[in-house]
C-alpha cells in the first residue's frame, strides 16, 4: 500500500512538472512554480524517509534512523556530499557496532 502511494505521488509530481508547463506556458503564477520546485525534493525526502523507517509493514526504528539524522543535520549545516554520506555511514556503523 506504501509503494503505491509513493508511485501514485510520483505520478502526480510528473504531471505537474509537464500538464502545468504546457497548459500555463509562460503564465505561471510564482507561487506555483515555486511548489513545482519543491515537489520533487519532497518527494525524494518521503522516500528516504519511508525506506528508513519501515519495514513495508510497520514503523522499524533502527541505527539507519540515525543515520539519516546525522546526515540531515551535516547537510543542513550546508557540508558537502561526501561529508553528508560519510556522517550518516559512520553513525550507522558506530550505533551498530555499540548494540
Amino acid at each position: 500500500m506504501t509503494w503505491l502511494a509513493v508511485v501514485l505521488l510520483a505520478g502526480v509530481c510528473v504531471l505537474m512538472r509537464v500538464a502545468v508547463p504546457l497548459g500555463l506556458g509562460d503564465r505561471r503564477p510564482a507561487w506555483l512554480e515555486r511548489a513545482l520546485e519543491a515537489a520533487m525534493p519532497a518527494l525524494l525526502a518521503a522516500l528516504v524517509v519511508a525506506g528508513t523507517v519501515s519495514d513495508g509493514q510497520r514503523l522499524d526504528l533502527d541505527p539507519r534512523l540515525a543515520g539519516v539524522a546525522a546526515g540531515a543535520a551535516v547537510a543542513f549545516a550546508r557540508g558537502p556530499l561526501l561529508l553528508v554520506v560519510l556522517a550518516a555511514v559512520g553513525t550507522t556503523a558506530l550505533i551498530r557496532a555499540v548494540t
